[in-house]
């Protein structure tokens, strides 16, 4: 209750002021930009909101699918070419990557429709419509309250999903609930099957910098990938088949190659995934002091393994290329994010946001009524929960964080033993055991398993822990290795055997590595139950939370991100850490070359690339006597919004968005315009490298280019 304490003592002080929601911090919806078109314009905006969002599919936001399982996308010609960031396509082109057609090691550029390359399990979501149905959920809803209010709430949005399903056999709709039940949302989609690998520049440029620069500026990687939708002959989305046809998309993004300019407004469309704008400290705390620390820890430990054994040969480099990238990716942001929330003191912050709330609350007996306690209830919950959120979260990096074991927990008699899964369960085994390496998850799952029991305060699995010991003498990766090479699961062969051809369910039992995954989903499922109440008890009274800010607010709200499309605006600027040191808002080729030549190991570059620079053959794309690369952004982005449109004040393309600043990884908490930086790559820079090295003018003349002077000498 300390902290809560200190929330009552600031005000008490009167240090705490309101402070007006600051419309520009936020993802915003696009059924609230007509409301936000005056402030969109003042900002610099040169669009009407009919050009950013329309419900006839004209607009530039009907030209953003939501890509894969969790990107932004870009529809760009009449063809339905289609433009993401490589890492967001880095499984695709690893899927279709083999030792003897090596597209990550040395890209691939199709130059006709038959060579592009179908990419199996992608699919792309392209939006219809967005509408708030917020009045008429609420007008339904009426005064009904719990269990009886959410079963109306769960009829209400079912009937509003089969109304939209009514009208087309090929839309996906869903009704999201956002601000604490002040606001619900209907969006609607058509999801498209078949998507083609197009063209991908090489590893070593789609992901230049690696791990070392993830989430840093400046930035020189050139994060993009070519992909074509394909539809049925009548247009309609369609499972993969060679009469498909590209998609018609006669109204599509126009790319721009007049670049940026300091304090240049810009705006992004794309799918944010998530954020916790409006978390208390006491979350906050969660997220730093036992998310964060285990999931940077546990993942240290794995990618040590995966980098050593991704050393050894092509065919294990290929394997676990994008699952590298995958589990890197969020253990920097992990550790940085908690740097981050350090510098703009993030607790402080929340605590006064919290204090500036309960001075509001106090204004009125009814606010009391109904919020007074909301601080004190998160915090118990919160409290209540932290022993098993801590051993829940460890369990999931670290025995999840074993891929074998992953997969294996979910081979239960429910689902697996149903003779009418048998084509998915084989298909899905086959694309699991493709990428496996056995010895590479034997000896992730040795370096975990010492992890995990060094690491946690709980008594899970002291029957393993005390194999190890007294069987194994403390050596985990011998332990591994009996648990693997004794286990029919070994082998994809092994798998469908026992699962499919046979569905002998006495060899699951006597299968230790298969009792083991089993033991790890039963641990897990009960850490759930353990937490279900003070979960509901915290979730509850943060919605409740949500809905006092959505009421005091007193200018247009964003929701926190979900998945969902929205809109984000800002400048294009530098930035600035400290009075010493401004790092200016772009970057050129003259960086990329100079991390090359400071170490030629890590910074690969391919050899013709390395040959255009020294040629100066940068054609029309030169400016001022280099290429553009990257540039940065005060708008507001996370995870999802990668390979969102950058675009101008005209809406045109101007770039494509792949990652944050670290400085600014506090920002899907607490928003700071001095310090949060989109980091985007210069379309420019993506048409360069298509053009020169990927010799691919086609795709230029595609785009509407062919002709066009690109930028000339200053």
């Amino acid at each position: 209750m300390k902290l809560f304490k200190q929330l009552l003592m600031l005000l008490c002080l009167g240090i705490v002021t309101l402070i007006p929601v600051q419309a520009k911090d936020g993802m915003y919806l696009l059924s609230d930009i007509p409301e936000m078109m005056p402030q969109l314009i003042e900002a610099g905006c040169a669009c009407s909101g009919q050009q950013i969002y329309s419900a006839d599919g004209t607009s530039l936001a009907n030209q953003v699918p939501h890509f894969g399982r969790g990107c932004s996308s870009e529809i760009i010609s009449a063809n339905g070419l289609l433009l993401t960031n490589y890492h967001c396509a880095h499984g695709s082109i690893q899927s279709v990557s083999s030792v003897e057609h090596d597209y990550l090691k040395n890209g691939f550029w199709a130059t006709r429709f038959e060579e592009e390359l179908p990419v199996e399990g992608l699919s792309v979501r392209v939006p219809v419509k967005v509408v708030d149905v917020t009045t008429e959920v609420l007008a339904k809803l009426g005064s009904l309250s719990g269990e009886e209010k959410e079963n109306k709430l769960n009829q209400i949005v079912s009937q509003m999903i089969q109304f939209e399903k009514s009208k087309a056999d090929d839309v996906a709709a869903s009704v999201r609930e956002m601000l604490g039940g002040t606001k619900y949302v209907l969006f609607v989609s058509r999801i498209f099957r078949d998507v083609r690998l197009v063209g991908a520049p090489p590893m070593s440029l789609g992901k230049f910098g690696g791990d070392r620069d993830n989430w840093m500026w400046p930035r020189h990687t050139a994060d993009f990938t070519y992909l074509r939708i394909y539809g049925d002959k009548d247009g309609k989305p369609a499972d993969y088949s060679e009469t498909n046809e590209p998609l018609n998309t006669p109204y599509h993004i126009e790319v721009s190659t007049e670049g940026v300019s300091a304090d240049d407004f810009v705006f992004i469309l794309g799918y944010p995934g998530g954020t916790d704008m409006y978390s208390t400290s006491f979350e906050v705390e969660e997220r730093q002091n036992i998310t964060n620390k285990i999931r940077y820890a546990v993942r240290t430990e794995k990618l040590r393994v995966m980098e050593e054994q991704m050393k050894k040969n092509d065919t294990i480099r290929i394997k676990y290329s994008s699952k590298q990238a995958g589990v890197s990716n969020y253990w920097k942001h992990a550790n940085s994010q908690n740097i981050a929330f350090d510098k703009i003191d993030i607790m402080g912050q929340k605590r006064k946001a919290e204090a500036t709330f309960i001075e509001w609350v106090n204004e009125s007996p009814e606010r009391q009524a109904e919020y007074k306690d909301v601080f004190k209830n998160i915090q118990e919950a919160l409290d209540a929960r932290k022993d098993n959120v801590r051993e829940l979260i460890l369990q999931r990096e670290a025995l999840y964080g074993m891929e074998l074991v992953g997969f294996l927990s979910r081979l239960d008699n429910k689902y697996f033993f149903n003779a009418k899964n048998d084509d998915e369960i084989v298909e899905r085994a086959k694309r699991f055991y493709k990428n496996m390496d056995i010895e590479t998850e034997t000896k992730i799952m040795a370096a975990l398993l010492k992890e995990y029991f060094e690491t946690t305060n709980e008594d899970y699995f002291n029957d393993v822990k005390e194999t190890i010991q007294d069987k194994f003498n403390g050596n985990y990766e011998l332990y591994a290795q009996s648990l693997v090479q004794s286990s029919v699961f070994k082998t994809y062969e092994g798998y469908k055997k026992v699962v499919v051809d046979m569905k002998d369910k006495a060899t699951l039992e006597n299968d230790d590595l298969y009792q083991f995954a089993n033991s790890v989903a039963n641990s897990y499922s009960e850490l759930r139950k353990e937490i279900k109440e003070p979960t509901s008890k915290f979730s509850e009274n943060q919605e409740l939370y949500k809905k006092g800010i959505a009421e005091s607010a007193t200018e247009i709200l964003a929701p926190d991100a979900n998945s969902t499309i929205r809109l984000t605006y800002g400048h294009v600027k530098d930035l600035v850490i400290d009075e010493e040191t401004t790092y200016p808002y772009f970057t050129t080729l003259e960086g990329v070359m100079k991390k090359y030549n400071s170490d030629k190991e890590f910074y690969e570059l391919p050899d013709d690339f390395v040959k255009l620079y020294e040629n100066k053959d940068f054609g029309r794309y030169a400016s001022n006597g280099t290429v553009p690369v990257c540039f940065i952004a005060t708008t507001h982005t996370t995870g999802g919004n990668s390979g969102s449109p950058v675009f101008d004040a005209k809406g045109r393309l101007v770039g494509l968005l792949f990652d944050g600043n670290s400085e600014g990884l506090s920002g899907d908490y607490q928003f700071d315009e001095g310090l949060v930086r989109s980091i985007i790559v210069d379309v420019r820079y993506v048409l360069y490298i298509t053009e020169k090295l990927g010799k691919s003018s086609h795709i230029i003349d595609e785009l509407g280019l062919g002709d066009e002077p690109v930028q000339t000498e200053e």
